[in-house]
């Protein structure tokens, strides 16, 4: 599920935040992300295992009900909420930078990936960069469903261009 191309994501994420005592513009990672001077202080937030779910996903009844029982705890029913709050905080501390390190979506589903990556632009609109890797949740990932009454349903996931695709803004154009 992982391949070399996650692996250079994330060293590049971390290339563009150090300049290993180069002067600004010489570092190997001088055309990545946020150009900072190695003597300024930079900060960024760091998170991972969000597992959103969208809310169009489930209606909150019985099969949802059912799946939260044996959900470690990951409180979808309030997944919305938290990343809106997520965002606003993000926002209003305008750090040099997000990193979300895997697990973005609660099973790969497609329309989760669409919802989160709107939110997520909501702050590079802010001026904040993005950088997303992938978890063993985000990509073809064949638990991805939906909640409706007693039932729960297959839906669409996505592989691993279509989340090069999704998230191309968030650090996989780079």
């Amino acid at each position: 599920m992982y391949n070399y191309k996650n692996i250079l994501l994330s060293a590049l994420v971390f290339l563009a935040f150090t300049s290993y005592g180069c002067e600004a513009g010489d570092s190997p990672a001088s055309n990545i992300g946020p150009q900072v001077n190695p003597k300024e202080e930079i900060t960024f937030f760091i998170t991972s295992d969000v597992h959103y779910l969208s809310p169009g996903l489930t209606d909150g009844k019985k099969a949802f009900e059912k799946f939260m029982q044996f959900n470690d705890a990951k409180h979808l029913e309030c997944i919305d909420e938290i990343m809106e709050a997520f965002v606003s905080e993000i926002k209003q501390e305008k750090p040099d930078a997000l990193i979300i390190c895997g697990d973005l979506t609660n099973n790969g589903e497609q329309i989760s990936h669409l919802d989160i990556k709107n939110k997520l632009e909501k702050i590079k609109e802010e001026g904040i960069s993005v950088y997303i890797i992938p978890g063993n949740h985000d990509i073809l990932n064949p638990w991805a469903r939906c909640f409706d009454c007693t039932e729960q349903h297959p839906v669409k996931t996505i592989c691993d261009e279509e989340f090069a695709e999704i998230y191309g803004d968030f650090g996989y154009s780079d």
